[in-house]
């Protein structure tokens, strides 16, 4: 497993460390920059790499809060600053094209950045801004009417640790509170961090309980930080995790069963691997409903009658236009979608990971009420 993160890392490394380059090099072209211009430029790009580069090593370890704001601000900033570079690039030929004087395309490539520096403060106040909390109605085949109106608060990527702490996650749990559940799932990624630095800004969400209960299944970002010991931390706090395990909720005679299965990056040598057959082994007949971070773990189980699979992961794209590349790894990327036999269900999420930003999908906790296909 340790050759899988450090090929990712010299991904990661090289493409930021190219995106340094190339932002550079347009803008220097951009505006004809020379002599100490052109060298406060690079020394700005150079200077803002580096920190982003140190703060994310370090950002799990409890860093300085400014290290690690300034790291994930900047790498965000940095993405679009992409998408920035391409349209002011597109704009200028275009603008020469139709006889566009030179000073005429610095003040418009101007206006790009302008509209870029805007787009950071938007994405940044989007994805610091509360979850929107709001129904989301299901028909479930076969449903009995016992569970007509059902509500599950679909809580998931919430990334409790280098930035999000203690405070957010009490206000969100008062929201989901209020909201009068009848059970609280949660799909992954709860945290970033060890158990014993992020503990505590977990309890909020511990305390967090619908009339049936709470749920939960572990995410990658919890493999990150140490699966085994946050899902003993979860089950301390009187949370039920399911690992290729289901719950069975009664309502009278009528049931509905509620399976699920770890993500797929848990140690494998260590831990069994996500298994839908183990997960609804024993489950009696009836709608039954899956929970697994990643939506391409749809594929894994078909030809269970699953009725449907909740999901988070992919941060509905978080930043666009980078939802495209999201579309390539995932079947779903948001809201409602069908993989073979399977519906899917993908909420956008809470939190966020690396920059503090969306744009263009604001963060949500989905509260499913369930109607039955003639309700």
């Amino acid at each position: 497993m340790i050759w899988r993160y450090l090929a990712f890392f010299a991904v990661v490394l090289g493409f930021f460390g190219g995106a340094h380059v190339l932002s550079g090099m347009r803008l220097t072209h951009w505006f004809h920059l020379q002599g100490w211009t052109r060298s406060t430029m690079v020394g700005m790009l150079t200077l803002l790499g580096s920190v982003a580069f140190l703060g994310q090593i370090v950002a799990r370890r409890g860093a300085s809060d400014v290290l690690v704001w300034v790291s994930a601000v900047w790498m965000g900033s940095l993405l679009l600053l992409l998408v920035a570079v391409a349209i002011g690039d597109v704009v200028g030929f275009a603008s020469r094209w139709l006889g566009v004087p030179a000073s005429g395309v610095v003040w418009i490539r101007s206006a790009v950045l302008v509209v870029w520096v805007g787009t950071v403060v938007f994405s940044i106040r989007s994805a610091l801004s509360d979850p929107r909390i709001h129904e989301v109605e299901v028909r479930i085949r076969n449903l009995p009417r016992s569970f007509e109106g059902y509500r599950i608060a679909h809580v998931t990527d919430t990334h409790l640790g280098p930035i999000l702490r203690g405070e957010w996650m009490g206000r969100l749990a008062a929201r989901v509170d209020s909201a009068a559940t009848d059970l609280v799932v949660h799909t992954g990624d709860l945290v970033d961090g060890a158990v014993s630095r992020v503990a505590p800004f977990v309890a909020p969400w511990g305390a967090l309980r619908g009339r049936d209960g709470a749920l939960f299944v572990t995410g990658n970002h919890d493999v990150y930080s140490d699966s085994r010991s946050w899902s003993a931390h979860v089950a301390s706090l009187g949370v039920t995790v399911l690992r290729n395990q289901h719950v069975v909720l009664a309502r009278g005679n009528d049931t509905l069963v509620v399976g699920g299965i770890p993500d797929l990056h848990d140690d494998r040598s260590v831990l069994p691997p996500p298994d839908g057959t183990a997960a609804f082994a024993g489950a009696p007949s009836g709608p039954r409903i899956l929970l697994a971070h990643q939506p391409v773990q749809a594929r894994d189980v078909q030809g269970l009658g699953i009725d449907l699979l909740l999901a988070g992961h992919t941060h509905g794209g978080q930043i666009w236009p980078f939802s495209w590349l999201v579309r390539l790894a995932q079947p779903v990327v948001e809201g409602f979608g069908t993989v073979g036999d399977v519906r899917v269900f993908v909420s956008r999420g809470a939190g966020f990971w690396g920059p503090p930003m969306r744009f263009l999908a604001p963060p949500e906790v989905p509260i499913l009420v369930l109607r039955g296909e003639g309700g």
